[in-house]
C-alpha cells in the first residue's frame, strides 16, 4: 500500500509539474501590442474578419507617447492593437526577429482601401529605423501591418 501511495505521489508531482510548465510557456509566448486578428468595425457591430480596417482604440502619439510592440505569428498577418493619431511625423523602429526577410507597412485607415504611407522590407536578424512625414495629425488614423511569418519588436513615436 505505501509503495502505491509513492508511486500516486510521484505521478501527481509530474502531472503538476507539466500543468505549471505548459502555462509560463503560454504567459511568455503572448503578443504584446499586437494582434493576429484584428477586431473589425462596421455600423456598431464588431466582427472578426471582413473588409473594414482594425479597430480596437486610438493612440495619441503626442499625449500617450512612444506605442511599444513586440510578436509573432505563423499564418497571419500581424497588426498593432491601436490606431495612431495626433502626429504628423512618426519614427518606425522595428526588429526583425524571425528567420526570414518580413515587410512592415504604415497604413493609413480611410474609406474604401488603405493606403500605405510607408513599406519597408526589413532582412532576417536585422533591425530597421526610418521616418515618415506628412501624415494627417487629425483626419486619418494610421495602424502597422506586419507580413505573415514575422516575429518582430519595436515601437512607432511621434517626432
Amino acid at each position: 500500500m505505501k509503495k502505491v501511495l509513492k508511486v500516486l505521489g510521484i505521478f501527481f508531482v509530474c502531472v503538476l509539474t507539466l500543468f505549471g510548465s505548459a502555462s509560463t510557456v503560454f504567459a511568455d509566448d503572448q503578443n504584446m501590442g499586437l494582434c493576429e486578428q484584428p477586431i473589425y468595425f462596421e455600423y456598431d457591430e464588431i466582427e472578426m474578419l471582413g473588409v473594414n480596417k482594425p479597430y480596437n482604440s486610438e493612440w495619441d502619439l503626442l499625449k500617450e507617447g512612444k506605442y511599444t510592440f513586440s510578436g509573432w505569428c505563423i499564418d497571419n498577418y500581424l497588426y498593432t492593437n491601436y490606431t495612431f493619431t495626433g502626429a504628423s511625423s512618426v519614427r518606425i523602429w522595428v526588429n526583425n526577429n524571425s528567420n526570414q526577410k518580413i515587410t512592415v507597412k504604415l497604413l493609413k485607415q480611410q474609406s474604401g482601401v488603405d493606403w500605405s504611407q510607408s513599406t519597408r522590407n526589413i532582412e532576417a536578424g536585422k533591425s530597421l529605423s526610418w521616418r515618415v512625414d506628412s501624415l494627417s495629425k487629425s483626419s486619418y488614423y494610421y495602424y502597422l501591418q506586419f507580413s505573415k511569418g514575422s516575429n518582430v519588436s519595436g515601437y512607432i513615436e511621434a517626432v
